[in-house]
């Protein structure tokens, strides 16, 4: 049996790591939303297309979000769980945008699914569903990539309301691996429902590889599924670790006293842990983005014949303020699932896809003053520059008239 002095050595010693964890994770975290806060500002500023400005910003912040969150979580052990849930529930929402951003550059869901299907190329199913039969090109296929994508929103949403009622309840047991934990059941299914919505996005991919090429399709993707899917597992990893090495065990040993504060140390070490790396690994996050997602790609350039530098023309602008709230508008996932509805009824050939972005002329985020200004890239009616499937994909520095198919 430990003696006071030896539990006040154990509760000051944990007291100095958990501050020197909390000093580095917040150094981290703060590196993190600066970098990440620039660079959104620069998407703000200088990316004159609204509709992938505004998907763009959506996915950059999910660095700040993470960063935030994992911070909090570390200095509020108590309430990590919660904070944990609103990064799912925002995880889920950007798996989806960037969906969303591809099939703006690719033109909108019908356009892209006419061209789909004029090419009648078909994406064979991926290794272990290699014997399924591969989706017909064009509505067919488009409707089950989105739909794909889409279902995690909803399905996080579920796992979130069932979390949240269940651990008020106190029968959630995080980290209980039995066949009757309720916790084991919700990792499985948010699992799946994860694994489907990454997998709908590679075969999408795999299907408009070319026309994506100029945008550099590879690298964004793989920082959207390095931040979800690695978070995930790493969550899950720490989690294992917890149950089969016993480490609750082993802070036991090293925090003997019964007061209520070193149990609370115990119960956190795993939470603790992950959110600590969370703050470290963001701020790497944050540096790929710059890479993955350059502000100058969709950006509002003119060259002079004897000069080569990028010089901004003159427009009209639109508060930068206005902008980041068009950005952080969720509400076109509603337009979204009305798209997929419409891709069914193209599939079965009994009704047309003029509801679709991109066919209408107007997708969302196409209201900005900056976008009828001379040369802005969508123009005054926020249409799109088509990719050309038959070649290479167009630039967006075309005008009004250059732009629409």
């Amino acid at each position: 049996m430990a003696t006071p002095a030896a539990n006040n050595i154990d509760a000051a010693l944990y007291n100095k790591l958990h501050f020197y964890a909390e000093l580095i994770s917040g150094v981290c975290a703060i590196g993190a939303c600066l970098i990440s806060g620039f660079h959104i500002t620069q998407h703000l500023r200088y990316n004159k297309e609204p509709q992938l400005r505004n998907y763009t910003v959506r996915v950059l912040l999910m660095v700040p979000i993470y960063a935030t969150q994992a911070w909090l979580g570390l200095r509020f052990i108590e309430a990590s769980f919660f904070f944990t849930v609103l990064r799912e529930l925002y995880e889920a929402l950007v798996l989806f945008t960037f969906m969303q951003f591809l099939l703006a550059y690719l033109g909108g869901p019908g356009s892209l699914s006419r061209k789909l299907e004029k090419r009648a190329v078909v994406v064979a199913h991926l290794a272990p569903l290699c014997k399924m039969t591969p989706w017909q090109p064009g509505p067919h296929f488009l409707r089950h990539a989105m739909f794909g994508t889409l279902q995690y929103v909803p399905v996080l949403i579920l796992c979130a309301v069932v979390t949240i009622v269940a651990s008020l309840a106190g029968v959630l047991r995080p980290g209980d691996f039995g066949a009757g934990s309720l916790w084991m059941y919700l990792v499985v299914v948010k699992n799946i429902s994860q694994c489907w919505a990454l997998y709908c996005l590679v075969l999408f991919y795999q299907a408009t590889a070319k026309e994506l090429s100029s945008i550099n399709p590879f690298v964004k993707f793989m920082c959207i599924k390095l931040i979800v899917f690695f978070t995930f597992w790493q969550s899950c990893a720490i989690q294992l670790a917890e149950h089969f090495f016993k480490l609750n065990d082993t802070m036991s040993k090293i925090v003997e006293s019964k007061a209520v504060e070193n149990q609370q140390i115990i119960a956190g070490y795993g939470t603790g842990t992950e959110n600590f790396l969370i703050c470290i690994e963001m701020l790497g996050f944050a540096i790929m983005h710059r890479y993955a997602f350059p502000h100058a790609e969709f950006g509002d350039y003119s060259r002079d014949e004897d000069d080569l530098r990028p010089t901004r023309r003159s427009a009209p602008e639109t508060p930068l303020r206005s902008k980041l709230v068009k950005g952080i508008d969720f509400s076109d996932i509603f337009e979204a699932a009305t798209d997929i509805r419409s891709l069914e009824a193209a599939g079965r050939g009994d009704g047309d896809r003029s509801g679709l972005i991109g066919e209408s002329g107007a997708p969302a985020g196409g209201e900005d003053d900056d976008e009828g200004a001379e040369g802005g890239g969508g123009g005054g009616d926020g249409v799109l520059a088509q990719p050309n499937f038959e070649g290479s994909v167009q630039g967006y520095g075309a005008t009004s008239a250059a732009a629409k198919v």
